[in-house]
């Protein structure tokens, strides 16, 4: 979701949005009586997954991942909605994040200020994994701090054996693994995952890491000048893409830096 700009005024802030037209996919996933398909959720994924790359590499975090932060346009380009919760770390201080989750969508480490839980990549690869249980099942996994105590939750791997391909469930289970080291650290720098998801998110990152050791850095004074904006084009054309980020009071004031940020599929 692309953002043309913000604004202080009235004493709150605002930001300049396009209008876009479609449905989210948690109006889309009620209207529905099957569970899709595996080719359906793999077109929907590999361009998120791309997206997530992108911002990850910038080491922004989306944190709120779920089917009604998933807009579908009517060309079934998805749209990632609400970066509000979004947030920059910079150098690993990721426990001055606040706390903002919905249950049976976040991890275990979102919900404390606990040593050692730390949010990253895997944080929205656990969101998202939970997206896909919820469309193949049709039901959320349980509370991630219920799952600490007691897993209850039956491995897709079995639970939907034979309606989806075995390597298809397995990458999903990874995702949904209570903790943090047991899901894949990064999509596009795990073989098993880009092989299945295609190169797009992998394409991502390595255009990111070509333009970051050539441009100025995509935070500060560079998003003000042609250098970040420049960046964000040449990822998009290279990921199917766009990225922006911006920094300033519409966020609020995170010690971890906050980011105010936005994605557009254009694929």
């Amino acid at each position: 979701l692309k953002v043309f700009r913000f604004w202080e005024a009235n004493g709150t802030a605002y930001m300049a949005m396009p209008w876009y037209r479609g449905q989210t996919l948690h109006k889309l996933l009620a209207a529905r009586n099957a569970a899709p398909d595996e080719a359906w959720i793999l077109a929907l994924l590999q361009p998120l997954l791309g997206a997530l790359e992108v911002m990850h590499a910038a080491q922004c975090f989306h944190r709120d991942i779920a089917p009604d932060n998933i807009m579908l346009q009517p060309d079934g380009c998805p749209v990632l909605l609400d970066l509000g919760a979004a947030r920059r770390v910079i150098s690993g201080m990721t426990q001055a994040l606040t706390v903002i989750l919905k249950s049976g969508y976040a991890p275990i480490e979102q919900y404390a200020d606990a040593p050692g839980a730390q949010q990253g990549p895997w944080t929205d690869l656990y969101a998202l994994g939970a997206v896909v249980h919820q469309m193949i099942t049709g039901r959320t996994p349980p509370p991630s701090v219920a799952r600490l105590l007691n897993d209850t939750l039956e491995p897709l791997s079995s639970a939907a054996q034979g309606r989806y391909s075995a390597p298809f469930l397995r990458a999903i289970d990874r995702c949904l693994c209570v903790k943090s080291e047991g899901r894949p650290q990064s999509v596009a720098q795990d073989p098993e995952y880009t092989r299945l998801f295609g190169p797009q998110a992998a394409t991502a990152f390595a255009v990111y890491q070509h333009t970051h050791d050539h441009t100025h850095d995509l935070s500060g004074d560079a998003l003000h000048g042609g250098g970040g904006l420049d960046t964000a084009g040449y990822l998009g054309s290279a990921a199917g893409i766009t990225l922006f980020l911006d920094t300033g009071a519409a966020s609020g004031g995170d010690a971890a830096g906050d980011v105010l940020s936005s994605i557009e599929n254009v694929a």
